[in-house]
């Protein structure tokens, strides 16, 4: 094994092993793990769907409001996907322990959602470049929850060197209102 690759993971000198074999996990023909977090119907959802190009990037424009349910089985996908198995997550008697009246939702939940909120009605072009996200967290979210996301392009210009940069600006609220989180996107647009 190369010392750059960590153990575990097939080097480009491995081929009595493909690199599925490799992570049987991830690629078990039972039920795959991506398969789980990312169904082939949701493939072909995204297949039907148009790109979201630069031009209807416009500063200011806004996404329609995306319902996000907090459910046990997205927790679950998402702790299983992820490999974040932190009890307050899924056992309420720890969670009750720690004075709460319900188990957490994982923070990492909000790239999902952020993502998903502006591309409910497009798909993302091929060669885009996420170069940052910042979360702000107000107060934490709760299985069982129902969010409601909002998205709206905060920016959008070429810069000097002719690329196409876009900035998101999504917002998280419980349905009564109160703030859960709020995350900015920055990313080059490929098209």
């Amino acid at each position: 094994m190369s010392a750059l690759v960590p153990d575990g993971f097939p080097d480009s000198n491995t081929t009595e092993r493909s690199f599925a074999e490799g992570f049987p996990e991830f690629f078990s023909m039972e039920q795959p793990l991506w398969r789980r977090y990312f169904s082939m119907s949701k493939m072909r959802d995204l297949q039907e769907k148009p790109e979201l190009v630069f031009e209807e990037l416009i500063p200011g424009k806004p996404f329609r409001p995306l319902v996000y349910p907090l459910t046990e089985e997205k927790i679950h996908q998402y702790m299983e996907t992820v490999g974040d198995r932190h009890p307050l997550y899924v056992d309420l008697q720890e969670a009750k322990r720690r004075g709460l009246d319900s188990c957490l939702a994982p923070p990492g939940l909000a790239a999902v959602y952020a993502r998903l909120s502006y591309l409910q009605d497009h798909c993302m072009p091929s060669g885009g470049i996420l170069l940052r996200q910042e979360f702000q967290f107000h107060s934490p979210a709760r299985v069982g929850e129902v969010l409601e996301v909002r998205a709206k392009v905060e920016e959008a210009f070429v810069d000097g060197r002719g690329r196409k940069r876009v900035t998101f600006l999504i917002e998280a609220h419980r349905r009564g209102g109160e703030p859960v989180s709020t995350i900015r996107l920055y990313a080059i647009w490929p098209k």
